[in-house]
């Protein structure tokens, strides 16, 4: 199969290079100029900062998308490079060796050189472009880069570069887990997997639309970050408006014309930690099964800003992964990773974009190259389906697996065969006409999945769970009937209720009936408190001072006392939570001097100085599906939101009727804190406002504040699949031609030059100049 699937099951269609012939119009006068082919993108700004980005191909549009994530995000769209490289130590100093240990030891940048020759046109031209624009945007803007990237010899970005970045997300999750398994042999890691999603039928709703959410929780900085764009190719393959990770090409979850998609966390058994018993006749030789195998060995220099270069063996097997650090002269620790020698998700994401039905986006799927999430897909017919993903071998006993480091000296503890995308758990189309998952087991996704627990590999999934968000979106869900509208599904997407108070409320009044028979000695002060608690609505609105009683009787109370658990608090248990309840009346009055504090007053962020309210729960105690997580307490005695809410979404599609979104934020598009758009959408965040996306082309264009036009010039490529610095001086014509009331004009330079860009009148005179200074080697405008 050589192209990007279109519409209807085996309908495909050729990325055909729009090329436009133009002249020089500058000024007042024709300068005269060959014509030349040339490409162009165009990124129309909204006024949230959106930008949409429409070229002829995917190609130009990635090209867009890389200019616009720089301009936004240049810091990240840097760092994520270096990181799959290796050479974050280069740029910022030894601390950052281990991460470029990790990248060099996993090969990352090799297995996507190799793979990437492998992919599709389509895939190379759309990893291609998205370098290039990185390229084009930094050339032009050197001042963008960080100053310790600009002491180094970082470019040119590659198509490579540019096809390893879909490693990121699956580098952080499987290396976490990773980092669970092996425990106190590398320090422990604590995973909490948060998000939400569902969708619903058209039969369910009110105005005969499908509905779908988007709702994942996670950190608001960092390589899970968010960054929202809408990618418009004239050829017809890209009309899609969703979430990417900052700096990445890669979408998180969105919709186009026809089709709306979601990902939640799963618990797929992706990674183990080994300890390998090394042979004491050969350091480079292992014991399995008693049999000696070798290690395949090599060694890499590492450049490190102020520091010497550093030279690292690295050492691998086919049977543990990677060697992660020496344990003592015997044994030594192993990270073994589904990614590690896989292909990143490049051409599965921009496919998945381009899908526009549930039936092209389920033989997608089967590509098989995302290692986990649960999935959902909607299309405009009304067609659904649930896919619980994963990537993931089979074990001889997946229990054990996951219970901390495997023993590596028996074949008993290794990996079997791959778990076939066909054996993964799905549902479509279900009799109830939902589908939810937040996190949760895959039979709980609608009231009758037709498969439970046992036909299920215990490889996919840890535990028998179905938490508070799950349950909570399945009672609302079914009890919208067949109704439902779109502010009723805004209020299911954004709401608050406690429904673990629910549950230790009732132990609460055991407790207390138990210390007024034991005449405990503050009984009146802890008896008016829970009736605060008791005769409170359940939901941590933002003015709720009960939420922030809540919360700091949680933390007085130990943590192994368990509030998901209430049934299995002992007598000890429950005089703990009489007396941690009347220490959080003393916590608050010691602190905010009074009782009614208002949740938002204590649980939120900061934004350029301004505190921004959040409303709803948190994790790990009390979480809902309107989220604000986190675990700092600030000098003031806050707590600090840094994660929750991430990127929500929600979606409407119908037959013949364009699709809509509506979408919240807790960041603007912008990292730059003198950018109107840094906290714009922080705003709309606090006030758990949706807003809605401009999707159709009028609309975006009628609410644009500002609009910027590229030409994509046509460049060679290197062997490596780097870009050829041009090797003379070039003045393109400018685009558009004619124009009102401005026009763009390109200029190419072979190497570090100062330069002067000046116009002149029919006669010869200089009436303006339009670029003066020194510029590095590529294309500029």
């Amino acid at each position: 199969m050589n192209q990007i699937p279109l519409k209807g099951d085996n309908m495909t269609t050729k990325l055909k290079t729009a090329k436009i012939r133009l002249r020089l119009l500058v000024a007042l006068f024709l300068i005269s100029a060959p014509e030349v082919p040339a490409q162009s993108v165009e990124i129309v700004r909204d006024k949230y900062w959106v930008p949409h980005i429409i070229g002829d191909t995917p190609r130009e549009v990635a090209y867009g998308l890389a200019i616009a994530m720089s301009q936004d995000h240049p810091k990240v769209v840097i760092d994520n490079i270096l990181y799959m490289r290796g050479e974050l130590a280069s740029a910022y100093g030894p601390a950052f060796l281990d991460k470029d240990k990790k990248a060099r030891a996993l090969r990352l940048h090799q297995t996507a050189a190799s793979t990437i020759q492998q992919a599709l046109p389509q895939v190379i031209d759309f990893s291609e472009g998205f370098a290039e624009g990185i390229n084009f945007y930094f050339a032009d803007h050197p001042e963008r880069l960080p100053v310790e990237v600009a002491a180094i010899d970082f470019f040119p970005v590659t198509t490579v570069d540019a096809s390893a970045l879909g490693y990121l997300k699956m580098l952080t999750q499987e290396w976490g887990r990773f980092q669970q398994e092996a425990g106190s042999l590398l320090g422990g890691n604590s995973i909490q997997d948060m998000s939400n999603m569902w969708t619903v039928a058209p039969g369910r709703s009110r105005d005969g639309a499908g509905y779908l959410l988007c709702d994942p929780h996670l950190p608001f900085d960092g390589l899970t970050a968010t960054w929202e764009a809408h990618l418009l190719s004239r050829d017809g393959i890209l009309d899609f408006e969703g979430g990417f990770f900052e700096g990445t090409p890669s979408p998180m979850m969105g919709h186009n014309r026809h089709l709306a998609w979601a990902h939640t966390s799963n618990t797929v058994d992706f990674a183990d930690a080994y300890i390998v018993t090394l042979d004491a006749n050969n350091p480079e030789h292992y014991l399995l099964d008693g049999q000696s195998k070798p290690f395949t060995v090599w060694s890499e220099t590492i450049p490190v800003a102020g520091a010497a270069p550093l030279t690292v063996k690295f050492r691998s097997s086919p049977d543990h992964g990677v060697w992660v650090k020496k344990l003592n002269d015997r044994q030594a620790l192993f990270a073994k990773l589904e990614m590690e020698g896989q292909p990143p998700l490049t051409e599965q994401g921009l496919r998945m974009m381009a899908a526009t039905s549930v039936a092209d986006f389920d033989a997608i799927m089967a590509l098989h190259q995302y290692d986990k999430w649960n999935t959902i897909a909607l299309d405009d017919q009304g067609n659904m389906l649930y896919i619980y993903n994963g990537r993931t071998h089979w074990r001889t006993n997946p229990s054990v697996a996951r219970s901390g480091p495997l023993d590596g000296a028996t074949s008993t503890t290794l990996w079997g065969a791959l778990i076939p995308f066909a054996q993964l758990p799905r549902i479509a189309n279900p009799a109830s006409g939902f589908l939810q998952n937040c996190n949760d087991a895959p039979w709980y996704v609608t009231d009758t999945p037709g498969f439970g627990r046992d036909d299920v590999p215990i490889e996919l999934y840890r535990g028998d769970h179905f938490g508070e968000r799950g349950r909570r979106a399945t009672e609302l869900l079914n009890l919208g009937g067949d109704t439902l509208s779109a502010a009723y599904l805004e209020s299911v997407a954004l709401d608050t209720k406690m429904t673990s108070w629910d549950s230790i409320s009732v132990v609460l009044q055991t407790a207390l009936q138990e210390s007024a028979v034991d005449s405990f000695a503050r009984q009146a002060e802890a008896e008016q408190l829970a009736d605060r608690l008791f005769n409170w609505h359940g939901f941590a609105r933002t003015d709720s001072p009960e939420m922030t009683l809540l919360w700091m009787w949680r933390r007085q109370v130990p943590r192994q006392i368990d509030f998901f658990k209430p049934g299995e608090i002992d007598a000890g248990g429950r005089r703990e939570l009489v007396t941690g309840l009347v220490n959080a009346g003393d916590a608050l009055m010691a602190q905010y001097g009074s009782l009614e504090v208002p949740w938002g007053e204590v649980h939120g962020f900061s934004r350029n100085g301004v505190w921004y309210p959040v409303s709803g729960g948190y994790a790990p105690d009390f979480p809902s599906a309107r989220l604000g997580n986190g675990s700092q307490i600030d000098a003031q005695g806050r707590f600090i939101t840094t994660g929750g809410n991430d990127f929500l979404m929600l979606i409407r599609l119908k037959p013949g009727e364009s699709p809509q979104a509506w979408t919240m934020k807790p960041y603007g598009q912008s990292a730059d804190p003198a950018s109107p758009h840094y906290a714009d959408l922080t705003v709309l965040y606090s006030a758990d406002s949706l807003r809605k996306t401009f999707y159709e082309e009028a609309d975006f264009r009628a609410n644009a504040v500002r609009t910027e036009t590229f030409i994509v010039t046509s460049v060679e490529q290197q062997g490596d699949g780097g870009t050829a610095v041009p090797d003379e001086i070039s003045l393109y014509p400018n685009y558009p031609n004619p124009f009102n009331p401005s026009t763009v004009i390109t200029f190419q330079l072979p190497e570090f030059s100062e330069i002067e860009l000046s116009v002149h009148d029919i006669l010869g005179r200089r009436i303006a100049v339009l670029q003066q200074g020194k510029f590095a080697a590529g294309v500029h405008e």
